[in-house]
């Protein structure tokens, strides 16, 4: 696959699979329908944070893993780190090998 059909936020492992960042899962394949200020407020992450998860300017550490897992207890926190994990290994690995690295930005507008 190519990273000019990736969509923002993805990036390509060793493997070349499309790991997702936890920001552009969050928006686009876990949120749906549910606007923002709802999921930040059941995770208890303030919205301004939870907006840079989603645009890519905070990557997740342990103690927002733990609160993402608040939002449905099938994505635990390990979930969150093994993703945000996975996404950053893919980034390393086209830095490494001269690929180009994939924005870790997505437009986010709060809805």
């Amino acid at each position: 696959m190519s990273s000019s059909s990736s969509l923002p936020g993805d990036a390509l492992t060793d493997a070349g699979a499309i790991a997702f960042s936890p920001g552009h899962f969050l928006k686009y394949h876990f949120l749906g329908d549910t606007k923002i200020e709802a999921a930040a407020a059941k995770s208890e992450i303030a919205e301004p944070v939870f907006l840079k998860i989603i645009s890519g300017e905070q990557k997740v550490d342990q103690p927002i893993a733990r609160k993402l897992a608040l939002l449905d207890p099938v994505f635990d926190a390990q979930f969150w780190l093994n993703m945000q994990e996975t996404y950053d290994t893919g980034q390393a690995f086209a830095r490494r090998d001269g690929r180009p690295t994939l924005p870790t930005s997505t437009p986010c507008v709060p809805g």
